[in-house]
């Protein structure tokens, strides 16, 4: 696979299925087939209908999974009701520190209640895990705490534009699930 992988090339039918078979999916999903579907669907994955071992996570494995930064989804409630929106996050000081522009729909959603999730799921193994965090969305305001957050978190939104307002997220609720296929 490490070899196919850097040094691309065109691996004939016999070896595609052996492949497949060793990663217990098909040759047409190693192709790309399904690659518009939603992530969640993968009807030729080896964990697609099959059953999994559900586990909680304790607080401490929700903090060591959420620690890294990366991608997850900030939820509050707007006028036209709810709104889940993708955002790069970084953990500071158990908080979740997400940065947006002062104009958007999130900057005039960050101070009061939300939700955030992370998840990260490997459907070829049939393995992964979520973690939900419910607590209140604050702008960051004071001066030296925003030198710390710019010095120490280099926060990059996907979106171009200004991205001026940092918004914490602190916890009141920290709950997390790891799903393994059987």
């Amino acid at each position: 696979l490490a070899y196919l992988e850097n040094f691309p090339g065109q691996p004939g039918a016999a070896t595609l299925r052996q492949l497949a078979a060793a990663l217990r999916t098909t040759s047409a999903t190693l192709l790309g087939a399904g690659h518009e579907a939603s992530p969640g669907y993968d009807p030729g994955s080896a964990c697609w209908g099959s059953v999994g071992q559900l586990e909680r996570l304790s607080q401490a494995e929700c903090h060591q999974l959420l620690a890294p930064r990366g991608l997850g989804r900030i939820a509050f409630t707007a006028v036209f009701g709810l709104m889940v929106l993708p955002v790069n996050y970084a953990v500071a000081g158990g908080t979740i520190v997400i940065r947006v522009g002062s104009g958007s729909l999130i900057a005039g959603h960050s101070d009061g209640p939300v939700s955030f999730e992370a998840d990260h799921f490997g459907l070829e193994l049939g393995q992964g895990w979520s973690v939900l965090v419910h607590g209140d969305a604050h702008r960051v305001l004071q001066p030296d705490e925003l030198r710390h957050l710019r010095a120490h978190y280099d926060l990059r939104p996907w979106p171009s534009g200004e991205h001026d307002l940092f918004v914490r997220i602190v916890p009141t609720q920290l709950t997390g699930r790891r799903i393994r296929s059987q």
